[in-house]
């Protein structure tokens, strides 16, 4: 991935905002982020009709792999989501935590959850080459630096260990070569 990744002022609690629009008026709007073990990230937001001052029912977008939340330069909150099905993903997460691992906060169970899925995007990739002749799961997991992680972390990997670990397999390149 050539291009540069611009670094966000990420939010990692609830942020309001006093002047969203609600039809012609203005409301009070907050936004979070949850997580949910199983099922990964997704984004949380609420109104507060300026009619009644009453909380609105709140907004749950669809579940993501990793999620995160920053403020543009016009003051907009805006996400970044990540859907990780395979090793072009992971390597796109990875970019771009190597940009902002300083602002991250996740808890235990969130680093877990991204651990298990990159893991097993890993395998899933892995399997897409199963079918050559030589070259199995086991023999590329046997090989592979997450093999190393997962025997020194289980399913606890810090973050850091996430960002740094080497995924270019060359093997695996010349694979894909020969199969398209």
């Amino acid at each position: 991935m050539s291009q540069t990744i611009k670094k966000l002022d990420l939010l990692n609690e609830k942020t309001t905002v006093d002047n969203y629009p609600y039809g012609r008026k203005q409301c009070e709007m907050t936004f979070a982020v949850e997580h949910k073990t199983g099922k990964g990230f997704r984004t949380w937001r609420q109104s507060k009709n300026p009619t009644t001052g009453r909380l609105n029912k709140p907004k749950l977008s669809t579940y993501y792999s990793f999620l995160a939340m920053y403020m543009n330069e016009d003051n907009h909150v805006k996400y970044y989501a990540n859907n990780i099905r395979g090793i072009d993903d992971v390597k796109n997460l990875q970019q771009w935590l190597k940009v902002h691992a300083d602002q991250i906060n996740l808890t235990d169970e969130e680093s877990q959850t991204l651990w298990c899925t990159i893991v097993a995007s890993y395998k899933i990739s892995m399997a897409w080459f199963d079918c050559k002749e030589g070259f199995t799961i086991k023999d590329a997991l046997e090989a592979s630096p997450i093999k190393d992680l997962i025997t020194c972390y289980g399913s606890h990997a810090p973050i850091q260990q996430l960002i740094d670990v080497e995924l270019d397999r060359p093997e695996m390149e010349a694979m894909r070569k020969t199969k398209s």
